[in-house]
C-alpha cells in the first residue's frame, strides 16, 4: 500500500478527512497548540531518527497543499 494511502487511513481512523495526517497535524499545532504541537514535534523527532527528515509534518503539509492546488486546477 502506498505510504499516502496509509496516512490519509490513519487520519480518517482518527476522526479526520482525506487527507494526509501531518497535513492535519500541522494546521491543529498552528490553530491550537497544546497537544498537536508535542504530536508534532514527535512526528519529526521519529523521521529525523529514521529517515533524517527535518521538518517531516511541514514538508507534508507542502506536499498536500501542492497536491490540492493542482487537483482545483485540473477540476476547473
Amino acid at each position: 500500500m502506498d505510504k499516502v494511502r496509509v496516512s490519509c487511513l490513519l487520519n480518517q481512523i482518527l476522526g479526520g478527512e482525506d487527507e494526509l495526517f501531518c497535513y492535519r497535524v500541522y494546521i491543529h499545532a498552528r490553530l491550537w497548540g497544546g497537544i498537536w504541537l508535542a504530536l508534532e514535534t514527535i512526528i519529526n523527532l521519529v523521521f529525523r531518527a529514521l529517515r533524517d527528515e527535518k521538518n517531516h509534518v511541514r514538508m507534508n503539509y507542502v506536499y498536500q497543499r501542492r497536491k490540492h492546488g493542482q487537483a482545483k486546477e485540473a477540476k476547473s
